[in-house]
């Protein structure tokens, strides 16, 4: 990690007469080399920006800060402000104003100038409030307002993020999966956010990131037991894509987005926790949403899907409206119907009820048995348990009989099989009213699925045996 010391604090009388007379000076000076160890990365991760822009910051640090010139790999002391405890930064005109109380102490703060922590890298600032590592910096929109950036290592970004994306107490070798695949994200996505002046947004979007409220003692030793580890494909880092949950099959890239990725293959997951959700929405409810989003259309007469992916997974719905019909397809159909509606895009669909899923043989196929209940069929091992008449456990075997659930009915599916079965695709008309939809996984499909990498974990694989589980023909490189 990059060290300072504070050597200013022991300058001579001369040399503080100097930084004083500094203070109120633009800091928009020529910047020396950064002094940054080969390989640390700084980032700049927006807090505050857009329609949550600021037209006041507050920042407190118990020691005090300094005030520098940072870039990607690190920054430059400009002016010492270990004296001042409590900060606020106001825009003026293109560029910010920062006091120490009723004193201007930097006139003219631009993009490039940071306010860090004196203690050092690493130390813990609070911006407005929330504590963050490291630094800050504000971008004036010109308006009356700026963006709040947090200027942080890539190391103690990742502390949160491990923390905030799946929490503290995953196994160890998922903590470390998920640091890997957070780091070679961030690495590859880092200038996603170049025109609104940082590198990436602080949820979701890119990364959830929450600074001191999600760093653990787990998330910290992951990080640093895989520090500067990433994915690569081909010699370059890779967008390593992660999810909650998993249907059962991942998605090829392709089938959710536009490109197809190498890295980014289907897998059909034999680690899948078996995560199934229920949701409705009615029809004039899909009628103002399609209208927001693909205005002209007319009134909805029936939504049915129309293409799906060799895995069963949606790749596109047809809304039929009175004014021709609306073709919607693949990660569009999540962002129409809403995340909260459409959890995956594994799904059954249909107008009454909730959809179950179809069994691809009703009859006992001789292959292997499966367990029929009120929630779905499931895969059963070779061997079976059952309780006998006298009380004790007997053995039942695969090839010796199929499983009876309690209606009496039979389902047989090959042993060790995630899926059992298809879904099930209804045309939903608007005199229906209502659309069901009973679904399975969580999230976008693509790449590594936490709640599998978490059940790998607790079965005794590495982490890179899960890394390389979920991503194709690739390399685990240090930056």
């Amino acid at each position: 990690m990059l060290k300072r010391s504070l050597q200013c604090r022991a300058f001579s009388a001369l040399r503080a007469l100097l930084l004083c007379a500094c203070l109120c000076v633009s800091a928009a000076l020529p910047a020396a080399p950064a002094e940054a160890q080969s390989g640390e990365i700084w980032l700049k991760v927006g807090l505050y920006y857009g329609g949550s822009a600021r037209s006041e910051s507050n920042i407190y640090c118990a020691d005090g800060f300094v005030y520098g010139i940072g870039g990607r790999s690190g920054w430059t002391e400009r002016i010492d402000l270990s004296g001042h405890t409590s900060l606020t930064a106001v825009p003026k005109g293109n560029h910010v104003e920062i006091y120490s109380g009723d004193e201007l102490v930097i006139s003219s703060m631009d993009s490039s100038g940071v306010i860090m922590s004196a203690a050092g890298d690493g130390g813990v600032i609070r911006i407005d409030g929330d504590r963050y590592r490291d630094g800050v910096s504000y971008i004036s929109n010109g308006s009356g307002k700026f963006t709040v950036v947090n200027y942080v290592e890539l190391e103690h970004y990742l502390w949160s993020v491990v923390g905030a994306e799946i929490g503290p107490t995953y196994p160890m070798e998922a903590l470390k999966a998920q640091a890997v695949a957070a780091r070679s994200f961030a690495i590859a996505n880092e200038h996603r956010h170049s025109s609104q002046g940082f590198n990436l947004c602080d949820n979701t979007d890119c990364q959830a990131y929450k600074g001191l409220n999600r760093e653990y003692s787990s998330t910290i030793e992951a990080c640093r037991e895989t520090e500067g580890e990433v994915i690569t494909y081909g010699g370059r880092v890779v967008n390593a894509y992660y999810y909650a949950s998993s249907s059962g099959e991942t998605m090829n890239s392709e089938d959710v987005w536009v490109s197809s990725l190498g890295y980014a293959r289907g897998v059909s997951d034999a680690f899948a926790t078996g995560y199934e959700w229920e949701s409705s929405m009615s029809v004039s409810e899909l009628y103002s949403r399609m209208r927001s989003r693909y205005p002209g259309y007319g009134e909805i007469i029936s939504v049915e899907v129309t293409d799906t992916a060799d895995n069963g997974a949606v790749r596109q719905i047809m809304i039929d409206t009175t004014t021709g019909p609306l073709y919607v397809s693949k990660g569009s159909i999540t962002s129409l119907f809403g995340a909260s509606t459409l959890k995956s895009l594994f799904f059954s669909m249909g107008p009454g009820g909730y959809p179950g899923f179809s069994a691809e043989d009703s009859e006992y196929s001789g292959e292997g048995p499966a367990l029929l209940s009120s929630e779905g069929m499931s895969p059963v091992p070779e061997t079976l348990y059952v309780l006998g008449s006298g009380g004790e456990p007997e053995e039942l075997y695969s090839s010796d009989a199929s499983v009876l659930s309690q209606d009496g009915t039979t389902a047989g599916l090959p042993a060790g099989t995630a899926s059992s079965g298809g879904y099930v695709y209804e045309t939903v008309y608007d005199d229906d009213d209502v659309i069901y939809f009973s679904g399975r996984g969580s999230g976008h499909g693509v790449g590594m699925p936490q709640t599998s990498m978490r059940a790998m974990a607790q079965q005794g694989y590495s982490y890179e045996d899960i890394l390389n589980y979920y991503y194709t023909d690739i390399d685990i490189d240090t930056l």
